[in-house]
């Protein structure tokens, strides 16, 4: 009774804090998922949940914003600008716990403007796999985030905006199929197969093209057509792009149960590993990319598939915290 009682109350404290940190936000996350007192959060999860759609329906209704929050009990009474604010903190801390549950999560919401949103989330350690209305396939990496309009396909474009990573197969139509990627980067396309990156943890933005054709414009006016097997990169503090001919599979590798390598060059293994677990991967000087590989990654924790890299590599693989790994001699 007294566990429940704590998980109640850790709970709770996370969805009220107005702005937690990613650290904090990771650390939930992590605590939630664990598989210690399992039944107790999902109840506790299931409870929170029931309790905040019983005020987002009353949020959707006439009314001041203030009445409807004396629903959550021990909430100071706000206004209607903090109530859309919480609905969406609320709603997003909730479906990333979920998120460690299941592949990913999914929840509906709507803006200022009274439009619905859909959004999907990823949580720390787990992808997702889901197709759009209009049919196109999406694949999502760990830690991502994909949000549309809920009248997706019914105007002149299909639009999404991605925060993380993600990889398309897009249906081909004759309405274009927009992708942002932050403020400044967007990608548009009709139909064909690529991947996208826009994290913090890279400080770039990535389009890796595997068929068909796209274009990218950046900041409205600089516009890029990208041909398949090239790499579109970003950087945002710079306002600078490069483009590069790569091998776009160690770009879409993680969206597979297994990878075999077969003689592959340490380079291109760590491009797929980098992709793999969503993990920066800096390579010192001294070290041989060149260094030809072979052994299959399934499931495997990243520090035990660092660890067989080292063996195998005979290079140090220091995992210096769960989003950056440094190659060195």
């Amino acid at each position: 009774m007294r566990n429940r009682s704590v998980i109640y109350n850790i709970i709770d404290s996370f969805m009220r804090h107005d702005n937690p940190s990613e650290p904090v936000r990771g650390f939930f996350r992590s605590w939630l998922i664990d598989d210690e007192h399992k039944d107790e959060k999902s109840m506790a999860l299931e409870d929170q949940w029931s309790r905040m759609n019983d005020v987002l329906d009353a949020i959707d209704g006439p009314g001041d914003g203030r009445v409807q929050y004396e629903m959550l009990e021990h909430m100071e009474k706000t206004g209607k600008r903090r109530g859309f604010y919480m609905r969406w903190h609320v709603a997003a801390s909730l479906l990333v716990v979920f998120a460690g549950l299941a592949a990913y999560s999914a929840w509906s919401s709507r803006n200022a403007a009274g439009t619905d949103r859909m959004c999907y989330v990823t949580g720390q350690g787990s992808k997702g796999e889901f197709f759009l209305p209009d049919g196109s396939h999406v694949w999502m990496n760990a830690n991502s985030r994909l949000e549309f309009s809920g009248d997706f396909g019914m105007g002149d474009e299909r639009r999404v905006s991605v925060d993380g990573e993600a990889f398309f197969d897009v249906v081909k139509d004759r309405r274009p199929f927009i992708v942002s990627l932050g403020d400044e980067v967007n990608v548009k396309v009709h139909g064909t197969r690529f991947n996208v990156r826009n994290s913090e943890i890279f400080e770039s933005v990535q389009v890796a093209l595997q068929s068909g054709s796209v274009e990218i414009v950046n900041g409205g006016s600089q516009r890029t057509m990208l041909a398949p097997g090239c790499c579109y990169t970003f950087n945002p503090s710079r306002g600078t792009y490069s483009i590069s001919h790569v091998n776009t599979a160690n770009f879409s590798n993680w969206t597979k149960p297994a990878v075999v390598f077969r003689d592959e060059t340490l380079g291109d293994v760590l491009t797929t590993l980098e992709h793999w677990y969503n993990t920066k991967i800096t390579v010192e000087k001294g070290v041989d990319i060149t260094l030809s590989l072979s052994f299959t990654l399934k499931n495997e924790p990243m520090d035990d598939t660092f660890l067989l890299l080292q063996t195998l590599t005979r290079y140090r693989c220091t995992v210096v915290d769960g989003s950056h790994v440094v190659i060195s001699r």
